[in-house]
């Protein structure tokens, strides 16, 4: 089969990752890819031993279903310290940082209006080496 989507799971500590990159082919949308790929990496995130996983979207009702709530950058500070600096959108930033905590627990979750404005997973075939 055609390659359809792609994500990146990033360990940044211990206990947290970040989805990366999910991407899915505009034909292929609204197939469940996108929630394939965001399952595969939560399975891989228990695997690992790892409590929460979270991701920065520019969509966060498809995070909102998949099970993660909406939080502050500031309860993330592994991802803002290390990255935000230095980001070109620093300033302005327009993503939503959404949270997973895989022991079902939501401690860090906002109510709304309170959020402020690398293991590979593919879907179809692998890619190949050049």
């Amino acid at each position: 089969d055609a390659f359809q989507g792609c994500c990146a799971l990033a360990v940044l500590t211990p206990d947290l990752a970040e989805i990366r990159s999910l991407a899915v082919r505009p034909e292929a949308s609204g197939r469940g890819i996108g929630k394939a790929l965001v399952d595969a990496c939560i399975a891989e995130a228990r695997r690992l031993g790892l409590r929460r996983v979270f991701a920065l979207t520019l969509v966060p009702e498809f995070f909102e279903r998949c099970g993660f709530t909406l939080t502050s950058l500031g309860h993330l500070p592994e991802k803002s310290a290390a990255e935000c600096p230095v980001c070109p959108k620093r300033f302005a930033c327009d993503e939503h940082a959404m949270l997973l905590h895989l022991d079902g627990t939501r401690p860090d979750a906002l109510r709304p209006g309170e959020a402020w404005g690398y293991t590979r997973i593919f879907l179809g075939h692998e890619p190949r080496s050049a």
